[in-house]
C-alpha cells in the first residue's frame, strides 16, 4: 500500500476496530507485532520438528513475551473436545495449560506478556490468571493478548480475569476477526467462528473485544471458506493487523 493512501483510510478504519488498543502507549504498540512473532515462532518450531514446548519466547523493549500456538497435535484436538457445560474453566484447556510449567521463566523475567492464538490463547489466559493470582509473581505479569480465543467456561472465569487487573482495558486484549459484507445489515457481519464455541459456555463481553476487519484495507474476501474458518486462521490475523502495525 501507498502510505499516504493508508493514512487517508486510517480514520474510518480505526473508528471500526482497535478501539481498546488505542489505550496502549505509542511505545507499547509494537508489542502486537512481537506477539505475532512469538506465536509464529511456536508454530514454526513444530513445523520444523524442533518444538520442545507449545510456546516460544520473544524479548522486546524490556518485555518478555510468551506466545502459545494453537491446536496442531491429536492430543490437543482431544483437549479441545474435553469439557462439560458445567466447567468453570474448560477442563481440556486447563489440562493443556497445566502441562506447561513456566515457573522458572516467570521467576527469571519481568514485564511478562502472555499471548496466543486459538487453543494457545486459552492457555495464555489461564497462565495469565494463574500467575496474577500468585502474590509472588503478580507484579511481573503485565498484559494478555488473545487472538481467536474460544469460549473458556463460565462467566466467573472472565470475572476472575477482571478482578486481578488494575486496568482491564489496558491489560486484557481479546482480538477477533470480523468480515463485513456489502449490502448486508452490519449486525449480520461474520466473525471468527471459534470465538463462539463451545456454545454452552459464556461469551466474552464484546466491550472487552477488539474486532478487526478481515483484510480491512483490501477488497472484501470473495472466497469464504467452510463455516468461515478463514476468519480463524493465524495468518489472516497477521495480515489483517499488518496495515495498522505498519503505520506505527
Amino acid at each position: 500500500y501507498n502510505k499516504n493512501y493508508m493514512e487517508c483510510l486510517m480514520k474510518s478504519f480505526k473508528e471500526f476496530i482497535l478501539e481498546k488498543l488505542d489505550v496502549l502507549e505509542k511505545s507499547e504498540l509494537p508489542l502486537i507485532s512481537k506477539c505475532f512473532d512469538a506465536i509464529q515462532n511456536s508454530y514454526t518450531a513444530l513445523e520444523n520438528e524442533k518444538e520442545k514446548y507449545p510456546f516460544a519466547i520473544e524479548h522486546y523493549s524490556g518485555y518478555t513475551i510468551i506466545g502459545f500456538r494453537g491446536t496442531k497435535r491429536l492430543t490437543e484436538y482431544i483437549d479441545d473436545l474435553t469439557f462439560s457445560k458445567d466447567d468453570e474453566i474448560h477442563r481440556g484447556f486447563k489440562k493443556h495449560s497445566d502441562k506447561m510449567n513456566l515457573d522458572d521463566i516467570v521467576k527469571n523475567n519481568d514485564n511478562i506478556i502472555f499471548t496466543g492464538h486459538s487453543l494457545g490463547a486459552a492457555a495464555a489466559a489461564i497462565k495469565f490468571l494463574e500467575y496474577r493470582t500468585n502474590h509472588e509473581t503478580k507484579s511481573k505479569i503485565k498484559m494478555l493478548f488473545c487472538f481467536g480465543i474460544p469460549r473458556m467456561g463460565s462467566k466467573s472465569f472472565e470475572n476472575k480475569l477482571l478482578n486481578v487487573c488494575s486496568n482491564p482495558t489496558k491489560e486484557l486484549h481479546f482480538i477477533s476477526l470480523i468480515e463485513r459484507h456489502k449490502d448486508v445489515d452490519p449486525t449480520n457481519d461474520d466473525t471468527d467462528p471459534v470465538t463462539h464455541h463451545p456454545g454452552s459456555f459464556a461469551e466474552i463481553d464484546p466491550n472487552l473485544v477488539d474486532f478487526v476487519d478481515f483484510h480491512s484495507l483490501d477488497d472484501l474476501s470473495s472466497k469464504p471458506t467452510f463455516l468461515n474458518l478463514h476468519l480463524h486462521s493465524f495468518v489472516n490475523y497477521q495480515k489483517s493487523l499488518k496495515p495498522w502495525i505498519d503505520l506505527l
